[in-house]
């Protein structure tokens, strides 16, 4: 592995309202399209504001496919905004959101009204 590390959201679409449980699936890539061999590897996903400074959303304990994917579901009701995904592999690789497929925004919804989101 040589190439700079990026996402692939494999996931059509994106936009999420608040409380959405829809899984989210993002392949994990070199730019060189070198093997990573990082399959039933540690990840831990976090979503990101965007400004980088403040960490929206954080869900570790998942596990890397055998075709070096992960999927996640956000279980919590978070704050209606753009947010960028880091997928952080064996406390070693970070992925980041580098194009706007592998970036999403969640939108306010009424289950985000019920929990005092919004």
């Amino acid at each position: 592995m040589t190439g700079i590390l990026m996402l692939e959201s494999l996931t059509r679409g994106n936009t999420l309202k608040q409380g959405d449980k829809t899984p989210l699936t993002y392949r994990l890539l070199d730019a060189d399209g070198d093997n990573i061999n990082i399959s039933g590897k540690s990840a831990t996903v976090r979503l990101v504001h965007p400004n980088y400074l403040t960490i929206g959303y954080e869900k570790s304990g998942l596990t890397v496919s055998q075709d070096e994917t992960v999927t996640f579901t956000i279980d919590n009701i978070i704050p209606a905004r753009k947010y960028n995904v880091e997928i952080i592999v064996d406390n070693k690789y970070v992925f980041p959101s580098r194009s706007a497929e592998s970036k999403f925004t969640i939108d306010k919804s009424t289950l985000g009204l019920s929990r005092g989101g919004i």
